[in-house]
């Protein structure tokens, strides 16, 4: 996935310029692990890339975009309400028993332009397991999320403690890979999160009406790889982290996933680059372009 950031005097917009999808991806980083992987047991002596069980829980994930006029903001973000469509984008389906996945339609994310005034840009994952797993333990089933860039390197939008000039020299070859001619930068940097978890009936219930609707404020957890401290101007990066992890003594059928921007870490990014030469210059005009940096499993 590649996503594109215009800042200019006016303000920042993101615009895609390409989808996250796991195939296409994996194909343009064959030197990595594809970014998903669904798997039922992870043991510590096993290889955390393998899928160790025949029999495991991950079923299919299917691909929503938002239903028109499907978008309720509010400065309380928690009041925030999104509609998405039951139509479905696209799917990724496993079969355990040939170790393949298999894909139908369009199984890639495309969030439409980010601006200031209107932020919230998201679309819907939704992850079938195989059955409804009653009463399972805190984090027996979890969602995670793993950066696969450079060892050492982490927000793209980092500051020096002391000078509070960028780390990173966006003409550096070493934090972008070039692809038809673009650099791009890691995605890891700009996007969010956010998890709720459904059992068999629940999920019966809540997509009864026709479209799927959520509100921020009834999710069970927001995730992002970059913590902001706009307090000191400072900002933390996580490698790992833990997009849903199953509550103690729940039964889990269903998990939906909203990825969408994080507006804290692409207003830090502005911030860090205003005035940057490469980012003015001809070649970039106030561009910056992301792609795809991490894999995610299912457990």
């Amino acid at each position: 996935m590649a996503k594109k950031l215009k800042m200019t005097k006016r303000g920042m917009k993101i615009a895609a310029a390409t989808a996250m999808t796991v195939f296409t991806l994996f194909a343009c980083f064959s030197a990595s692990v594809a970014w998903f992987q669904a798997i039922q047991n992870q043991n510590d002596d096993s290889d955390s890339f393998s899928i160790t069980d025949l029999a495991g829980r991950f079923k299919q994930m299917t691909f929503h975009e938002l239903a028109a006029n499907g978008k309720t903001v509010s400065t309380n973000e928690s009041a925030c309400s999104f509609k998405f469509n039951k139509a479905v984008s696209g799917s990724i389906s496993y079969d355990w028993n040939r170790k393949q996945f298999s894909t139908s339609g369009t199984t890639t994310i495309s969030l439409n332009p980010y601006e200031t005034l209107d932020r919230y840009q998201p679309m819907l994952l939704l992850i079938e397991l195989q059955e409804e797993y009653k009463n399972v333990g805190a984090n027996e089933i979890a969602v995670t999320a793993t950066v696969d860039h450079v060892d050492g390197k982490g927000f793209i939008g980092e500051r020096d403690a002391q000078t509070n000039e960028p780390i990173y020299d966006l003409s550096d070859e070493d934090i972008y890979e070039t692809k038809n001619g673009v650099n791009y930068y890691w995605l890891s940097s700009v996007i969010r999160f956010f998890s709720k978890s459904f059992s068999a009936s629940a999920f019966t219930s809540f997509s009864s009406g026709s479209t799927y609707d959520f509100t921020l404020g009834n999710m069970e957890s927001q995730s992002h790889f970059v913590d902001i401290n706009s307090s000191t101007e400072t900002a933390t990066f996580s490698e790992n982290i833990n997009i849903y992890g199953s509550q103690a003594n729940s039964s889990v059928q269903y998990i939906a996933i909203i990825v969408d921007y994080f507006p804290d870490a692409v207003e830090f990014i502005y911030s860090t680059y205003l005035g940057d030469a490469t980012l003015e210059s001809a070649e970039y005009d106030y561009e910056l372009n992301y792609s795809c940096d991490w894999k995610m499993e299912v457990r």
